[in-house]
């Protein structure tokens, strides 16, 4: 014979659950955002020659693919994770 689960001790797992993943979010949008921060200012250093700063055109190149392919990835997990349908 299966064990009931009651019901507040489900309610906390779910809500358990649901704020591991809200904090789990917040971290990957504030690294994903440094990141993406760092891009930029690698792109105006390189843009102005500020400070000396002066890096190959085709590493510039990747650091451009590395942003927009990281941004990709991260708004399709976002638009599975929202879009999705599930089943109950």
């Amino acid at each position: 014979m299966p064990r009931k689960t009651s019901a507040p001790i489900g309610r906390k797992r779910i809500e358990h659950e649901i704020a591991m993943q809200r904090r789990l979010a917040t971290f990957v949008c504030l690294l994903l955002g440094v990141c993406c921060i760092g891009a930029l200012t690698i792109f105006y250093l390189q843009g102005f020659h500020a400070f000396g700063f002066n890096l190959p055109e085709s590493l510039m190149h990747w650091i451009g693919a590395a942003t927009i392919g990281s941004l990709g990835t991260l708004a399709t997990i976002v638009f599975r994770a929202f879009f999705s349908s599930r089943a109950p």
